[in-house]
């Protein structure tokens, strides 16, 4: 086991897929104990049994993040479990991609509070508590590529992605003093039960279609290379760290060298 967290207690919010159950796994690895959000605590189960001899560091917590009480409900309940926050990382996501005709009111709000509002709820619930902290505190929000780039068809999600980084810039120009850092990580197409999903709707079952564009995300960006779940996570797990105590306000793009901005 790792040390780069030892002793640090940590909300990982989506951590029953994907790359919120990848982060979960590697700061448990490193020595957090991790209060771990899915929209039920049955769906959390999966990921400790796979934890092995580190499940006893993996807490699970439930909220609807459509819902704003069960959102506050959230935070009381992680502040009891674990004493107190050294890490708060935003990463429950949602996305459904339509043209701007398409794109009704209901996908519309949903995104926002999927994406943006459930985090600023969360910090706005959680940060009192992590500036009582000696040390500070971290903050990281999963954002994307997309709140940078163009995608016909991504104005709703795109938009919210932006926003988190918004949010981001202004949460770490404000808690700064506290030595809290905030951070965002934009990650590009990561291989991910949601991502497949969400294109694998796009081209209508068509397998063919999907696998052309699997293999495009691989072929256009710098690496040639998947983005696995991994990958985001072994970045999380640095700006969590005080390796990274100097580094706050910044989008950092983890997409093999997808998006340059």
């Amino acid at each position: 086991m790792g040390t780069l967290l030892e002793g640090k207690r940590a909300l990982v919010t989506g951590a029953a897929t994907g790359i919120g159950q990848a982060i979960v796994m590697a700061y448990v690895r490193e020595g957090a104990i991790v209060a771990a959000h899915a929209r039920s605590e049955a769906r959390i189960k999966p990921l400790i049994a796979a934890a092995g001899k580190e499940a006893q560091r993996i807490i699970p917590v439930a909220a609807d993040l459509e819902n704003d009480s069960e959102i506050r409900k959230l935070a009381e309940q992680t502040l009891a479990m674990l004493g107190g926050l050294d890490i708060l990382v935003n990463n429950a996501g949602y996305s459904e991609k339509a043209p701007l005709a398409g794109t009704s009111d209901a996908m519309w709000d949903r995104t926002m509070q999927i994406n943006l509002k459930a985090p600023f709820l969360l910090c706005r619930e959680l940060v009192p508590a992590m500036k009582k902290n000696p040390g500070g505190g971290r903050i990281i929000f999963n954002s994307s590529i997309a709140a940078k780039l163009p995608d016909p068809g991504g104005s709703a999600y795109n938009s919210a992605k932006a926003g988190v980084l918004g949010l981001m810039r202004c949460l770490a120009a404000e808690l700064g003093q506290f030595g809290i850092t905030v951070n965002a990580i934009c990650p590009g197409w990561v291989d991910t039960p949601m991502a497949r999903t969400l294109h694998e709707d796009m081209f209508s079952g068509d397998a063919h279609k999907f696998d052309e564009f699997f293999q495009s995300s691989t072929s256009g960006n710098m690496l040639q290379q998947q983005i696995k779940p991994e990958d985001i996570a072994d970045f999380a797990v640095f700006l969590a760290s005080d390796q990274a105590k100097r580094i706050t306000s910044q989008a950092i793009n983890v997409c093999a060298g997808l998006c340059l901005s």
